[in-house]
């Protein structure tokens, strides 16, 4: 078997004369001066290993992420207690190592990746809940664990958030406790409040006494700090990132990123968006799915607010090496428990959420495991759909929507909402009794009773199929509801788009 090299970082020669002096197996294919070159031979196929020397400030989990997407087994030389030994998809040795076990290892680097291929599952990604040993990975050798199924990083007897009156009592990474819940809120273009529901979501899970992170994953209207009247000029989860582009997170990292606030007497945690909308490279999907998994083991529960954009689209990130700004809002909604999908009830609120809802369930259509959706309509007042909105809408959804029920109703309130904006409180502050605080709270036990990850994501009815009768509903026809009106514009325009 021949394994042609590339190798990085070897300024002195030292394993390149070792390589070439052996006359063996391995060969150097070429020798780069610069990561960027690394990555444009790999993609050309020409290399079957690659070996990396010295500490580089420019490699992270997302560049070694890349290297092992081409298949390609990756060998990493550094100094002993080196902080770049931590990195995932690697083996690494020491530099006080013989060079013969430099060459064993770029061998046993590429077999592991062999091994790693067959057991995977399309798209050479493991299946989700299928166990592979460590030592068949790519870049791992044995002893060494897959960086998102290594949790022990979380375990700390001290509490180094803030406690107090109401606060739970829960350590941070707490050993033997459940993993936590990570609940995503999305829906499609319109503004139909993801922002203010993932706000006030996270504040009213405070009083059930539990561990919350409110994180802001928007990459294009971030919006939490501003909501909160957090006037500081600085990302949290852009930080985070950072960090785990370059190590593993633990539990000191995420008290040093995070900013917690006191809310009617209880303490939340929040990790701040980005600060300008042009930051949105820093935001990168391997590094955003460690931080969640790791917030996952710190918390209760992570609720996290996303932007509107899906698209996958490979041109959008014009080359296989450039990050795509929707990448966050994806990493969120696949690394997700349960999705709180919102739609505005309206005539043009409800089509889009339909057609956003076909978006989203294509977007989940290869998971192995889908998170649970649960729909509900926001913004919901009858001068809008008619003296019967409720019924109208399921009506609504029900002839032109997907197979998936609306969970339940968030009542229109501008006044109540505008006042909580204003103080930059959340309703549980401003307007605890409100309506809208009510079936704030009955979303949030509905979230929190489902169980995680065990619903598929259904495909949209044809336009054309019969209406039927559903289990608990009253609606048989649309017509007999009242909601005539409504069909009829949906009617007309879905017929025109046709």
């Amino acid at each position: 078997m021949s394994i042609p090299v590339i190798v990085f970082g070897d300024a002195a020669g030292r394993y390149i004369s070792a390589i070439e002096s052996q006359r063996g197996q391995v060969s150097v294919a070429r020798h780069a001066q610069d990561f960027s070159e690394v990555l444009g031979f790999a993609h050309t196929g020409i290399a079957r290993a690659v070996l990396i020397v010295g500490e580089h400030e420019e490699i992270s989990r997302s560049l070694l992420g890349q290297l092992a997407e081409q298949e390609l087994g990756i060998v990493m030389v550094s100094d002993p207690g080196s902080e770049v030994r931590s990195l995932p998809y690697a083996l690494h040795i020491s530099t006080l190592d013989e060079d013969s076990a430099v060459l064993e290892s770029i061998v046993r680097s590429v077999e592991q990746g062999q091994d790693a291929a067959e057991t995977a599952g399309p798209g050479g990604q493991v299946s989700a809940g299928e166990e592979v040993p460590a030592q068949s990975l790519p870049g791992l050798a044995e002893g060494q664990t897959h960086p998102q199924e290594d949790l022990d990083y979380l375990v700390d007897s001290t509490d180094q958030s803030p406690t107090g009156e109401g606060s739970p009592e829960k350590k941070p990474g707490q050993a033997g406790r459940a993993p936590g819940k990570i609940v995503t809120v999305w829906g499609g273009a319109g503004s139909p409040g993801r922002s203010t529901v993932a706000v006030n979501l996270a504040a009213f899970a405070l009083e059930k006494n539990l561990r919350v992170c409110l994180v802001d994953a928007d990459t294009y209207a971030p919006s939490v700090s501003a909501l909160l009247g957090m006037l500081e000029d600085y990302s949290g989860l852009a930080q985070m990132c950072h960090v785990a582009e370059r190590q593993t997170v633990t539990a000191e990292n995420i008290s040093e990123a995070v900013s917690t606030i006191k809310v009617a007497g209880f303490f939340l945690d929040i990790l701040t968006g980005i600060t300008r909308t042009n930051r949105w490279a820093e935001l990168r999907s391997r590094a955003l799915a460690q931080v969640l998994d790791a917030l996952r083991s710190h918390y209760d529960l992570v609720v996290v607010d996303t932007g509107a954009l899906i698209e996958a689209d490979e041109e959008l990130s014009f080359d296989g090496l450039a990050p795509q700004r929707n990448a966050a809002t994806i990493t969120a909604l696949e690394k997700a428990d349960e999705i709180i999908f919102l739609g505005s009830g309206d005539v043009l609120g409800i089509p889009r959420a339909i057609r956003s809802f076909e978006d989203l369930r294509s977007l989940l259509a290869t998971a192995e495991v889908a998170p649970v959706i649960s729909v509900w309509i926001n913004r919901l007042r009858k001068q809008a759909v008619g003296s019967s909105p409720e019924e109208s809408i399921r009506a609504a959804w029900q002839r032109f929507g997907p197979h998936q029920e609306i969970r339940g109703f968030l009542p229109y309130a501008r006044e109540t909402i505008d006042q909580s904006w204003l103080g930059g409180k959340t309703l549980l502050e401003s307007a605890p009794k409100s309506e809208l605080s009510t079936a704030l709270r009955e979303l949030l036990t509905t979230a929190l009773e489902d169980s995680p990850r065990n619903q598929d994501p259904s495909p949209r009815r044809p336009f054309s199929a019969l209406v039927v009768r559903r289990t608990g509903s009253s609606i048989e026809n649309p017509e007999s509801a009242g909601s005539k009106g409504l069909a009829q514009k949906l009617a007309r325009g879905f017929s025109r788009k046709s």
